[in-house]
């Protein structure tokens, strides 16, 4: 009764929400871009075209969101990147400033004592909303190499926290009112509830540099294996076996690869009491137990179609969850957090296609004291991570930590 009381709160205080939308945003755009457009009115323009000969390029990108509301269908932007010119590019976003309202602690200006990683993590995960950004590549090839930068925004009509979401919802009414109260004054410039500058830069990438992306094992790029010469393969048979990387990013100066063989690989089968001890009798000092985490990180690229999904709640999208400092460890908060709720990850099968499951494959991860997280079927276009009993019978899929230096022909 005290959950349904709230909810009827909730839902009272969304309709007065969404009244207050109404009178200001059909007046605002509810992405607006700054140094994309050469005419400041096209803001239908969402395309970066660079050409890095020496030095970088940058800008920077303003996004407003005056339209943001509980249960509002995820809204994305994709910002297209074009190499035309004549040498390879590193691309990088950082965020410059974030304003949620107007109160103070909810105002990032990133500064010595503040990263854009800080920010980051704190729109993705702070609030009953969710703001996630990210690239497709984070390098754009010469002559004609592609990129995108995808930025995405949330709001789950119930995010898990009946308070917070009424609290938020309260305090967004109250904002969109005041701000049409000051938009009597003609003079005034109204305010969007949320604005997040961005910036976005291009910089040349030389063979020399190591701490670059490794455009040669970008997540999913498919290799063949050799688990017993541990070399790169050209024919699958035998022990060719057809694998991908699983790495969201694998740098140059990294010295292995993970892989992940074809989910169709037969390692065998076994419960997941037992599944780390049969993972050591594959004979295989390369063969490791599926680690989840690297997994999660995998399919959080997708800032769009990735969900945690939780029963009794609203799904909510997986984000940004790579943040990681001495205090405070994103991935295991998010995880304790999927255990407690009793909930489960969704992905989608045309994103991470070397990803579908067609029965239920062990990960290293327990889930609570009588199961384990595994991967799996979940619908016709969609496969989960989720809850499989201790006793119950899955396949082996080992992840295979690979010498880069034998897998270059």
């Amino acid at each position: 009764m005290k959950r349904r009381h709230k909810a009827f709160i909730k839902a009272n205080i969304m309709s007065l929400f969404f009244i207050a939308v109404s009178f200001i945003s059909g007046t605002l755009a509810w992405f607006a871009y700054s140094g994309l457009s050469d005419v400041a009115t096209k803001i239908d323009i969402r395309a970066w075209s660079i050409e890095i000969d020496k030095d970088t390029t940058s800008k920077n990108i303003t996004i407003t969101l005056p339209e943001i509301s509980p249960g509002m269908e995820t809204m994305s932007e994709i910002i297209n990147i074009k190499n035309s010119g004549d040498s390879d590019a590193l691309i990088k976003y950082s965020i410059v400033s974030a304003r949620i309202l107007d109160k103070e602690e909810d105002n990032y200006v990133v500064s010595d004592t503040l990263t854009s990683k800080e920010v980051e993590d704190a729109l993705a995960n702070n609030y009953p909303f969710q703001i996630n950004a990210a690239l497709d590549k984070e390098y754009v090839l010469k002559k004609g190499g592609e990129s995108s930068l995808e930025v995405s925004v949330a709001w789950p009509f119930d995010s898990g926290d009946d308070d917070l979401d009424s609290l938020w919802g309260t305090n967004a009414y109250n904002f969109l009112v005041s701000e049409a109260a000051k938009a009597e004054n003609s003079d005034y410039k109204v305010k969007s509830p949320i604005e997040v500058v961005i910036k976005l830069t291009a910089e040349q990438m030389v063979d020399s540099q190591l701490n670059v992306p490794d455009s040669r094992f970008d997540l999913g790029q498919e290799i063949l294996y050799d688990t017993t010469t541990k070399q790169k393969c050209t024919e699958m048979k035998g022990t060719c076996i057809k694998t991908y990387v699983i790495d969201k990013l694998n740098l140059r100066s990294d010295e292995t690869v993970t892989l992940i063989p074809d989910f169709n690989s037969n390692f065998g089968e076994t419960n997941f009491t037992t599944y780390e001890s049969v993972i050591e009798t594959l004979n295989n000092t390369e063969f490791k137990p599926l680690d989840l985490t690297k997994f999660i990180s995998a399919i959080s690229k997708d800032i769009s179609n990735t969900f945690v999904v939780r029963e009794g709640y609203s799904d909510k999208i997986l984000g940004y969850v790579d943040y990681k400092n001495e205090n405070l460890n994103r991935m295991e908060i998010q995880i304790a957090d999927v255990i407690d709720k009793e909930a489960y990850y969704k992905y989608l099968n045309s994103k991470f296609s070397f990803l579908k499951a067609d029965t239920c494959i062990w990960t290293n991860m327990p889930y609570g004291e009588d199961g384990g997280f595994a991967i799996g079927p979940n619908d016709e276009n969609t496969s989960k991570i989720y809850k499989v009993s201790n006793e119950s019978q899955c396949k082996i899929i080992p992840i295979i930590e690979a010498e880069k230096n034998a897998l270059i022909s």
